[in-house]
């Protein structure tokens, strides 16, 4: 029998991925509040806020911004309450535990990115991120993950951090936050002027914004 899907392939027959915030959001909320520290939600959770919700895609953590002198003290109390940590190669440390209420459960398991983007192999974009937290605490805008309530990015400063990041992904988020329609380009342009180091990004920034039908988007590169 003829099959208009291609070859005849097998689905596989282990679980889908699947990821639930909750535990995490517990986990990264209890850090914060006997640390002191305020972490901004960034990453792929922070673009569910500002999309709807039919435009979700697929995440596997929860991704925190934190100020470069503040990451110390969240390190000092993860080692003193035993807490293993990983170096991120963009800069912070990232946390990986079991479900504590079923080990086995890898969807519900605590993933846990503080981020404050201070390696310099990968360049050093700390003070970047000390904008976008200071932001968003100015703005006080907030969201809950699992019981915790966190900060989080404003969705023009989460188009700057995921050019930043420049994987597959990022882009595919940027296009969702544009064509959501609150997003300040320009704002955006001035900071790339302003962070020097940025430049690289405009063209596909404003790409991005011209394959989005972004009302700020402009005709070719000869801005200033």
């Amino acid at each position: 029998m003829g099959s208009s899907g291609g070859r005849s392939t097998t689905p596989r027959e282990t679980p889908l991925p699947a990821f639930s915030p909750r535990n995490s959001g517990d986990f990264a909320g209890r850090v914060l509040a006997e640390t002191g520290v305020q972490g901004v939600l960034i990453g792929r959770l922070a673009v569910w806020a500002w999309i709807s919700e039919d435009q979700h895609k697929f995440t596997k953590d929860v991704d925190l911004a934190v100020l470069p002198q503040e990451l110390p003290l969240l390190c000092n109390w993860l080692r003193t309450h035993g807490i293993a940590t990983r170096e991120l190669p963009i800069g912070g440390v990232g946390v990986r535990l079991p479900s504590p209420s079923d080990p086995d459960d890898d969807a519900s398991a605590i993933r846990v990115d503080f981020i404050d983007r201070t390696n310099p192999e990968w360049g050093d974009f700390g003070d970047l991120v000390a904008e976008a937290v200071a932001d968003a605490r100015e703005r006080a805008q907030t969201v809950r993950v699992g019981h915790a309530r966190f900060l989080v990015v404003s969705p023009t400063w989460l188009v700057v951090l995921k050019l930043l990041a420049g994987r597959g992904k990022d882009d595919d988020d940027v296009r969702d936050l544009l064509q959501a329609g609150q997003v300040d380009a320009d704002f955006i342009r001035e900071c790339m002027r302003r962070h020097r180091n940025l430049a690289i990004l405009r063209s596909r920034f404003e790409e991005e914004l011209r394959r989005s039908g972004h009302p700020a988007a402009r005709r070719g590169y000869e801005e200033s």
